[in-house]
């Protein structure tokens, strides 16, 4: 006899194939972005799988039962299940984003193995209000795993940061399914904030998500001239890498008033920063 049977992982990027066979066969998976591990087990062999980024939806499997026979082709659905976040490059989705992060940036619901799962998506804004106000989704996931583009949220986020008069709001996307978990991912609407330090005449990276080491690119813009090119501000460094702490220029009072901005558009954001010299 021959069956076969799918087993969820720890994490939707994990999972297993069983293979129940009364005689020997050669088993095999061609996929780049799957790793396959094979164990031999005192019944079945069980071909344990991980995700290297972004989970196939389906996976090929090769069955030769000998040498001389051909091989039989079989195609399974990935055995994970739950929750899987990637941003534009594929990478693992952060759990701290920013509006600049929404971009590309989507999920990947995958259900049970046989079996319909449902998903639901909840949108809610940290504080007194996160109780009264929220935006929901429900999904049901049967086969194929459903995706969801997180841009495509923008929206419903921006309305909800409008309800509070704070400047730097956070709202929680909570992603929840009977039995498997609830994965949260909390955004803000600027990559970074930027601290003014008066006394020592200093700007200071706080509450950054970091990206490949990536700071913000400060640059002070003179708000009465602002056709005058902007003078980035330049981080310190410790052994040769950037900190995030910036110095203001020594003639600042001369001048004014200012604002700290980003250097360009690709840069990571900050809430603006008001300085008004002399």
């Amino acid at each position: 006899g021959f069956r076969l049977q799918l087993r969820p992982g720890d994490t939707a990027g994990q999972g297993s194939v069983l293979v129940f066979s009364s005689r020997r066969v050669l088993l095999d998976i061609q996929t780049d972005t799957v790793t396959t591990r094979q164990i031999r087990h005192d019944d079945h062999t069980e071909l344990r799988l991980t995700a290297n980024s972004l989970p196939p939806v389906e996976l090929r499997l090769t069955v030769t039962p000998s040498l001389l026979a051909d091989p039989i082709e079989i195609t399974l659905p990935f055995p994970g299940t739950g929750c899987l976040g990637f941003d534009k490059k594929g990478d693992k989705l952060q759990s701290v984003l920013s509006f600049d992060d929404l971009l590309g940036s989507r999920l990947l619901l995958f259900a049970k193995p046989q079996a319909a799962t449902w998903f639901v998506l909840e949108l809610t804004l940290s504080g007194s209000l996160a109780r009264h106000v929220y935006c929901r989704w429900s999904y049901q996931v049967i086969n194929k795993p459903v995706e969801i583009s997180l841009y495509n949220l923008r929206e419903q986020i921006i309305d909800l940061m409008s309800l509070s008069g704070d400047i730097d709001q956070t709202v929680e996307l909570r992603i929840s399914s009977p039995g498997v978990g609830d994965k949260i991912y909390r955004i803000r609407q600027h990559s970074a904030e930027l601290v003014l330090d008066r006394n020592r005449g200093l700007l200071a990276t706080s509450g950054l998500n970091k990206i490949n080491d990536a700071f913000p690119e400060p640059a002070l813009m003179l708000l009465h001239d602002p056709h005058q090119r902007a003078r980035l501000l330049v981080s310190r460094t410790s052994q040769g890498t950037d900190v995030g702490t910036y110095e203001l220029p020594a003639t600042l009072d001369r001048d004014g008033p200012w604002l700290v901005v980003p250097s360009t558009s690709d840069s990571l954001s900050f809430r603006p920063i008001f300085l008004p010299g002399n």
